[in-house]
């Protein structure tokens, strides 16, 4: 696998990957930046990030698609491309897989898995993480941040967050839905609580988005 990026080298790489390859595909002109999925089917119809048990992310994308300029066919195979170019770079295969493809209705269904948070990252150029507040801060996030309770609204600051090592947290820098395994306690104020489980990064935000978990 390819060695880590740090969080602040990651941060100022342009995204390529599946973001770059979606970006070009579902709109023939400019298109917003491409929000991630998950595997499981929800009252929320968009794209969203999951994460198992075991740390497997899955991206169910749900986004236009104007098959007029490309057919599914096209899609499957741009993709296909990009994970074998995945493969090459990190001298294995089935990190990332393209688990089923279908367009209808004006609309793309792509739903990919990724062996762990760092392929989704690396994959997609962007910053994701997902483990422990003590493992965050082992890979060099500083998390000198302020974030909220989703039960009172009271705030947390960095000494605070630090003491809640054995938590998990997400952190990403793309505007998502993140379903996450367990509540969501503290957020950032750029994250939108949408139910217990359910936070999306807001569209309008920039930097990193910030979930720590029960």
């Amino acid at each position: 696998m390819t060695q880590r990026k740090t969080p602040e080298k990651s941060a100022s790489l342009k995204k390529r990957g599946m973001t770059a390859v979606l970006t070009c595909l579902f709109m023939p002109v400019l298109f917003s930046a491409l929000i991630s999925g998950c595997s499981k089917k929800t009252e929320y119809n968009e794209t969203t990030i999951s994460i198992s048990k075991k740390g497997v992310i899955t991206n169910e994308i749900n986004e236009s698609f104007n098959k007029n300029y490309y057919s599914q066919d096209e899609l499957k195979s741009m993709i296909e491309k990009e994970i074998a170019a995945y493969d090459i770079l990190t001298g294995e295969k089935d990190r990332v897989k393209l688990e089923g493809i279908r367009v209808e209705n004006g609309r793309a269904k792509v739903t990919m898995i990724y062996n762990s948070f760092s392929d989704y990252a690396d994959f997609n150029k962007v910053d994701f993480f997902y483990g422990t507040v003590n493992d965050a801060l082992s890979e060099g996030f500083t998390l000198d941040v302020t974030m909220k309770s989703t039960v009172d609204g009271s705030n947390v600051n960095k000494d605070d967050i630090v003491k809640l090592g054995s938590s998990h947290i997400i952190i990403i820098s793309e505007p998502v839905l993140v379903e996450s395994l367990s509540d969501i306690l503290y957020v950032t104020a750029n994250v939108e609580v949408l139910d217990k489980r359910h936070g999306r990064m807001s569209s309008d935000s920039s930097g990193r988005a910030y979930m720590i978990l029960k």
